[in-house]
């Protein structure tokens, strides 16, 4: 419009300004097309902030129903002597008390080889070394001329390497190689066998001197055993239990033993209230929070939407489903009520009367791997974030008609410049016209 800043000059009026108030006449729809597309973009920013919402509510519901470390059956195992050994409970513990006594800790085989000028000089023979764990052999060759260094290399690069490592010792009577078992335990012992080319495996020459063992213990510049491997040996209330590592599992239904060091103890287990009530509270905070975001987006940018209502009527569905427990029905007999407005609650006193009554029916009625609400929380959560799923069409859908919008503002905005062209247009002429009657005038009067 700018380039007819002067029409109508000759009319005695302001052409621009009257072009711009007839081309917003004209051109209507194009402002209600952006206020549209301002709203929709709105809602398109909601439906973001609402899927975040449900996405962080599925992920509690989801740690809280898994069957892996059900929250809501907690015991806690406490040692009267952790530096002999520490424990821990699983959600298939049981209440009770036991004596411990850690016998001795489990142990990786250590093995030095025969001591060398250096790691990089050659040690004087060829062959095979096979090292053999649990079954399992791994043929190392030697070339000729090889050195610790090599040896060492040839061991850990080994593809069919079966728990051992390799490494070099100097010490003051030359350079060393060094096996260990990369796991604790009998059953991870390693054993060697050479495969010496000069046809003699086990005397101090060649590639047999490597890990030859004299029987004179005096002798120390052999091979010989640093640590022997060992099981981990504990007694609990008098039995004997051994281990290949010092974390003793399945000695006891749901426990964990952890030996540290010789020495006697008592192992206490019992529930765990307060990490089941922290559970509970956890399920209540994590329902609060998406009722607040949904009452917020259906106050504001998602005013009056359907999808709204259907999540909160969904979600109550689930809290007032019956459970499949016998003792336990209904979240609000375990201590969790609803006030007037929808928000839950837990009162704790509840929750510890109803665990000492049924604490396996507070569990189920929590996290049943059928019917538990945390179990159907999580796959409604699912459904509303799946593929397919509610919130994924609706923001398809809105971001559908924001295109469409894009578009109708497109063809719009096209038009406007067209109109205001033909208002340009025709106001220059009008001017033209009446400068011209204006002139003719003058020239008559004169």
């Amino acid at each position: 419009m700018a380039a007819i800043s002067a029409a109508g000059l000759s009319l005695g009026i302001d052409g621009s300004s009257m072009i711009k108030q007839l081309v917003a006449i004209k051109t209507q729809p194009l402002q209600d097309i952006r206020s549209q597309q301002s709203e929709v973009g709105l809602q398109v920013s909601a439906y973001g902030r609402l899927k975040s919402a449900v996405s962080a509510f599925q992920s509690v519901m989801s740690e809280l129903a898994s069957p892996l470390d059900n929250a809501f059956i907690n015991f806690s195992a406490t040692s009267s002597n952790e530096d002999a050994f520490t424990a821990s409970a699983g959600s298939t513990a049981a209440s009770g008390s036991y004596s411990v006594e850690v016998i001795g800790l489990a142990a990786a085989k250590k093995q030095a080889s025969s001591a060398y000028v250096d790691s990089s000089t050659d040690i004087g023979g060829s062959g095979s070394i096979d090292i053999t764990v649990d079954g399992v052999t791994s043929n190392v060759a030697v070339a000729a001329g090889s050195t610790l260094a090599d040896v060492r290399d040839a061991i850990n690069q080994a593809a069919d390497n079966p728990g051992v490592s390799a490494t070099i010792l100097n010490e003051a009577g030359g350079s060393r190689l060094i096996l260990t078992s990369t796991k604790t335990g009998v059953v991870n012992e390693f054993t060697l066998s050479i495969n010496d080319d000069d046809f003699n495996s086990t005397d101090n020459n060649g590639l047999s001197k490597i890990f030859f063992e004299d029987a004179d213990p005096l002798v120390l510049t052999d091979s010989s055993v640093i640590t022997a491997a060992a099981d981990a040996q504990i007694k609990i209330d008098g039995f004997t239990v051994n281990s290949a590592t010092n974390k003793v599992t399945g000695a006891i239904d749901g426990l964990t033993i952890d030996a540290v060091t010789v020495g006697t103890g008592t192992l206490t287990v019992a529930r765990d209230d307060g990490a089941i009530q922290e559970a509970v509270e956890k399920f209540v905070s994590a329902y609060n929070d998406l009722k607040g975001s949904i009452d917020t987006l259906y106050e504001g940018d998602l005013d009056g939407d359907s999808s709204l209502r259907f999540i909160q009527q969904n979600m109550m569905g689930v809290l007032n489903a019956t459970s499949v427990t016998d003792t336990y029905s209904s979240i609000s007999q375990v201590g969790v009520t609803r006030d007037e407005d929808g928000v839950l609650s837990l009162d704790a006193s509840a929750l510890t009367d109803a665990l000492n009554n049924d604490m396996d029916s507070v569990a189920a009625l929590f996290s049943d791997s059928t019917d538990g609400i945390t179990v159907r929380m999580e796959t409604f959560a699912d459904q509303l974030l799946g593929f397919d799923g509610m919130l994924v069409s609706r923001e398809e859908g809105l971001n559908s008609r924001l295109s469409s919008l894009e578009e109708q503002e497109n063809r719009w905005e096209i038009r406007a410049l067209e109109i205001e062209a033909r208002y340009q247009k025709q106001f220059a002429a009008m001017d033209a016209a009446v400068s011209s009657m204006q002139a003719s005038s003058s020239f008559l009067a004169a």
